[in-house]
């Protein structure tokens, strides 16, 4: 499917971002996290809730939202521990 959606993608005017550039910056930072496997049951909530975000309102990635909302996510599991 993300290949289908890729080929389909259109260039968009300005700085807008495709459909394609969204997701693979959405899912490469997660699969990039040093500590993604360890913390895996408290951010997997975190990225639904971005994807959700994502369809329901159009929201554009933002690197800093992500790392914000991972590393809260993280701290969480670390003092429920």
């Amino acid at each position: 499917m993300f290949n289908f959606q890729a080929q389909c993608d259109k260039d968009l005017p300005g700085d807008r971002e495709t459909w394609t550039q969204f997701w693979e910056l959405h899912f490469l930072f997660f699969k990039n996290q040093h500590d993604t496997e360890e913390y895996y049951e408290e951010w997997k909530h975190v990225e639904l809730d971005l994807r959700r975000e994502r369809w329901s309102y159009g929201y554009t990635y933002d690197p800093e939202t992500y790392v914000q909302r991972y590393m809260t996510a993280k701290n969480n599991m670390i003092q429920c521990l």
